[in-house]
């Protein structure tokens, strides 16, 4: 908040220093834009004007409630005498709480003792049926009453067939004395009449054991109870610990909104202060912005006339580009033309050239063809006639005019005709050549 307060200042600081120097309103830069600017500026300070005092509203309105709770914090209970009695109270419960852990643990114990001692009398009933039983396990699912009663008639079945076994041997009873017989019959009374009472103790041991176990149980589920009970009265204690803690922090927490909405407000109203300020100055500038509207006005539908101007003499050298871009298109069209036929010329000169220079070949080869076969023609010939004419070569043989064959000259003279028929046959060869 202070540091937006310090630099409203400085830009209220900025305007008065324009304020000052002044602006001249005949200053040809001023514009419509300039103008609006301004006005939107003005609004905008207006509403933040109407802002900040209805923000300076509601900070007074929180700062009035912030002092009714602290007036009603300091009228209520004490929270040091609250904590203190909680943490009482909490110390008595978790007293509690370890007294009830210590007589579960022990009932505990007893439930389990209990729990042994039927595994042992049930064992003890299950070895008494049929011979006994190997897997006990497996009646785990048949109930005590259930055993004790197959074990009664076990018991029955056993001493009957006593009786009967008796009553089909008078054999040897009549062997025996009287008074053997008696005491054998007074014995298996004794021990029948035995174990019907050491199976009515086990029953009602049994019934005692139930009661002990119902009430064990009983104690188990008041212990359960009470440590809930106790476990609520904690979370209890806690959350009220808890509220304590927050209420403190609340407390702290609104005394530093008070003080900075104090803050705020004493700087909200500097703002609003400084606000007037800068609107009135605001209005002085707008006055002297209203003269340089007008003359914006008229520079504007001065600049406007030279735009149509300069619009139109566009518009005919956009024109006159058109028609040499023309006149250069149809230029660059002939000239590639006339690249080709170059192009088609010179592709049939070295045609041309190329024929020339097979044809030149051609006949080089054919002429020195024709001298070497005219050489060796006239070599045959020469000797072939070399016995008719005295030995002499066909070059060197001159023929008249009547066609006959003239005489050979002397040896002189025979050496510069052959000079000057050697010179004679070298030219008509280069002249065949050519």
């Amino acid at each position: 908040m202070s540091d937006y307060g310090d630099d409203f200042a400085e830009d209220g600081v900025d305007d008065n220093d324009e304020a000052a120097q002044g602006i001249d309103p005949a200053s040809p830069g001023v514009s419509s834009a300039a103008l609006a600017k301004f006005e939107a500026e003005i609004k905008a300070l207006k509403k933040r004007g109407v802002k900040m005092e209805e923000k300076g509203k509601d900070k007074d309105k929180r700062v009035k409630a912030l002092e009714m709770e602290l007036e009603k914090h300091e009228t209520g209970e004490d929270l040091g005498t609250l904590l203190y009695d909680t943490s009482e109270k909490l110390v008595e419960e978790g007293q509690k709480n370890v007294k009830l852990s210590q007589k579960f643990e022990t009932t505990k114990q007893k439930l389990a003792d209990s729990k042994s001692e039927v595994a042992q009398f049930r064992e003890l009933l299950l070895s008494g049926i049929n011979g006994g039983v190997s897997d006990v396990e497996n009646y785990t699912h048949v109930s005590l009453s259930d055993l004790l009663r197959l074990r009664l008639q076990e018991a029955d079945n056993m001493v009957s067939e006593a009786v009967a076994s008796a009553k089909s041997a008078p054999s040897m009873n009549s062997t025996l004395p009287k008074q053997l017989v008696t005491a054998s019959e007074a014995d298996n009374d004794d021990q029948a009449a035995a174990d019907i009472g050491g199976i009515q103790k086990l029953e009602a041991e049994l019934e005692e054991v139930k009661k002990q176990n119902g009430k064990l149980n009983k104690q188990c589920d008041n212990m359960k109870a009470k440590l809930e009970q106790a476990f609520e009265a904690v979370e209890r204690f806690q959350n009220v610990q808890s509220k304590v803690v927050q209420l403190s922090e609340r407390s702290r927490s609104e005394k530093e909104l008070r003080a900075r909405a104090e803050g705020g407000l004493r700087i909200s109203n500097k703002k609003v202060e400084a606000l007037s300020d800068h609107i009135e100055k605001l209005m002085l500038h707008l006055k002297h912005e209203a003269t340089s509207k007008a003359r914006a006005f008229e520079e504007k539908a001065k600049a406007n006339k030279e735009v149509e101007l300069l619009r139109a003499r566009n518009s005919a050298i956009l024109k006159k580009n058109n028609g040499r871009e023309r006149v250069i298109s149809e230029l660059k069209e002939g000239a590639k033309i006339l690249e080709d036929q170059l192009r088609l010329m010179d592709e049939k000169y070295m045609e041309l050239r190329t024929k020339l220079d097979w044809t030149r070949l051609q006949s080089e080869k054919t002429v020195k063809k024709s001298q070497d076969e005219a050489r060796s023609l006239r070599t045959k010939f020469a000797l072939m006639q070399g016995s008719f004419s005295g030995g002499t070569l066909l070059d060197a043989v001159e023929i008249g005019p009547d066609g006959g064959i003239m005489e050979q000259p002397s040896v002189g003279s025979t050496k510069k005709k052959k000079k000057g028929r050697g010179g004679g046959s070298m030219a008509q060869s280069q002249s065949g050549m050519l």
